[in-house]
């Protein structure tokens, strides 16, 4: 289960752009430039589960945890998107 912490460590970690809504803050992965990806993180609990973060960021939940707990880089995790279509190749 991902958990408030975890987020706001893989928005950290892919140095995401986060603003402040009305309910969460809004971490906004931009690469190069161009929007990616967005998800949420809730302000309530710090336990409530954030388990919907690896499909907006389009991982698996273990890609998702291995971001969190850093044997995925941020250049990993470009690369991963980059065999999945989403980005074009460098």
């Amino acid at each position: 289960m991902l958990t408030q912490d975890d987020a706001w460590k893989i928005a950290r970690k892919l140095k995401a752009e986060v603003k402040t809504g009305r309910r969460h803050e809004l971490a906004i992965f931009r690469y190069q430039g161009s929007y990616l990806a967005q998800f949420g993180i809730s302000r309530g609990s710090r336990n409530q589960p954030h388990d919907y973060i690896p499909k907006q960021l389009f991982l698996t939940h273990k890609q998702c945890r291995e971001l969190r707990d850093c044997p995925l880089t941020l250049e990993g995790y470009v690369q991963i998107l980059v065999g999945k279509g989403l980005l074009p190749t460098a």
